[in-house]
C-alpha cells in the first residue's frame, strides 16, 4: 500500500510538473493566449442560462488588436444603467446576441446598438448580448426577463455562431440551455444541469488566472471555426437554417405576440441559400427580417488587414462594421420611427 501511494504521490508530481513547464512555455512563446478571455471575472455561471455577465462589473480586455473597456449594468448586461419606466416616446428595443452584438474589443461608443441609439431620436436599443451564447440562450434570456422591461421590440440576433451553439448544452467549458424535440414534435428546454454547473462554476474561478486552458481552448475553437467559416465558399456550402432552428424563432414569435412586443431578426454570416430560406420563413411567420450585407462577415481569415475584423486570429467585428451594419440596420427597420 505505501509503495503504491508513493507511486501515485510520484505521478502527481510528475504531472503537476509537466502542467507547471506548459504553462510557463505558453506564457512565453503564446503570451496572447488569453486573447480570448475576458478579464475581471466578469462572467458568472447561470442555472438558467449556463453563464451570464455579473452585475456592476468593469474591466479591461486587452489582446494584441485591442484594448477595450467593458462595463457591466446593474442588471447584468454591458448596457448603461437602465430602468423599466419608459418616457413617452421612447421605442425600446431588446437586442439579444453573442459577442458580436456584445461588442467584442470595442469601447462602448463604437458598438451598432450605442450607434443606432445614438443617430436616431427617442430609440432605445438594450444590449443584451453575451459572448458565446447560442440563439436558444437568447430566447430562454427574452423568456424569463421580457414581460417586466416595457419593451416595444425584441430582435434577435441569427448568425452562424448563434445556429451552431443550438446543438449542444455543453460548449466553451461550461453548460448550457439546448432544446430537445419530443416525440410528438413539441420542443422543450432541458435545464442546465445545476450539480455540474456548480462543478464548473469552482474550477472557472480556479483556472481563470492560468494561461494554459486558454491557449487549449482557444487551439480548439480556431481549429473549429477555421472548419466551419474558413471562406466563402464553405459559407456557402453550409446549410444551418432547418427545421430546428426555425421551431425556435416560432417559440421566439410566439412569446413575442402574447407580449404585444415587435419582433425582428437580424440575418448574418450566412450562406445566400440560407438567407433566403430564413426571409421566407420570416415572411410567414410575422417576423420582421433584417439582414446584415455579406460582405461584413465574420470569422477567421488570413488577411491580417480585414476591412471589418479585427484580424487574422480575432475574426469578431471592428469598429469600422458595427458603424456600417447600424446604418444598414437602420435604413431597414420599419418601426420605431
Amino acid at each position: 500500500m505505501k509503495k503504491i501511494l508513493i507511486g501515485a504521490g510520484l505521478i502527481l508530481f510528475g504531472v503537476l510538473i509537466g502542467l507547471g513547464l506548459a504553462e510557463g512555455m505558453v506564457r512565453i512563446f503564446y503570451p496572447h493566449a488569453r486573447d480570448y478571455a475576458i478579464p475581471g471575472n466578469l462572467f458568472a455561471i447561470d442555472d438558467d442560462l449556463g453563464w451570464k455577465l455579473a452585475p456592476s462589473k468593469t474591466a479591461t480586455h486587452r489582446s494584441r488588436y485591442f484594448e477595450a473597456r467593458y462595463r457591466t449594468n446593474a442588471q447584468g448586461f454591458r448596457d448603461e444603467e437602465r430602468t423599466a419606466a419608459k418616457a413617452s416616446g421612447v421605442y425600446r428595443i431588446l437586442l439579444y446576441g453573442d459577442s458580436l452584438i456584445f461588442g467584442w474589443g470595442l469601447n462602448d461608443e463604437e458598438r451598432l446598438s450605442n450607434i443606432m441609439q445614438s443617430q436616431r431620436s427617442g430609440l432605445e436599443v438594450w444590449n443584451h448580448g453575451i459572448a458565446g451564447w447560442g440563439l436558444d440562450q437568447e430566447i430562454v434570456l427574452y423568456e424569463k426577463e421580457g414581460a417586466s422591461l416595457n419593451a416595444d421590440a425584441a430582435i434577435f440576433f441569427v448568425g452562424a455562431s448563434t445556429l451552431s451553439r443550438i446543438r449542444t448544452g455543453f460548449i466553451y467549458s461550461k453548460y448550457k440551455p439546448v432544446f430537445r424535440r419530443e416525440p410528438d414534435g413539441r420542443l422543450t428546454r432541458v435545464p442546465v444541469p445545476k450539480h455540474k454547473n456548480e462543478a464548473v462554476s469552482l474550477l472557472y474561478g480556479m483556472l481563470s488566472p492560468f494561461y494554459l486552458p486558454y491557449f487549449v481552448q482557444t487551439q480548439l475553437a480556431t481549429f473549429n471555426e477555421a472548419r466551419n467559416e474558413a471562406g466563402p465558399s464553405l459559407t456557402e456550402s453550409r446549410r444551418m437554417v432547418d427545421a430546428f432552428a426555425k421551431d425556435l424563432l416560432r417559440i421566439a414569435g410566439n412569446t413575442a405576440r402574447r407580449r404585444n412586443h415587435h419582433i425582428a431578426i437580424v440575418a448574418a454570416n450566412l450562406s445566400q441559400a440560407d438567407r433566403s430560406e430564413l426571409r421566407s420563413f420570416c415572411n410567414e411567420a410575422g417576423i420582421e427580417y433584417l439582414e446584415i450585407g455579406s460582405e461584413i462577415r465574420a470569422g477567421t481569415t488570413s488577411d491580417e488587414n480585414s476591412n471589418f475584423i479585427f484580424g487574422k486570429y480575432d475574426g469578431h467585428w471592428n469598429a469600422k462594421a458595427n458603424k456600417l451594419i447600424a446604418t444598414q440596420l437602420l435604413a431597414q427597420m420599419r418601426y420605431g420611427l
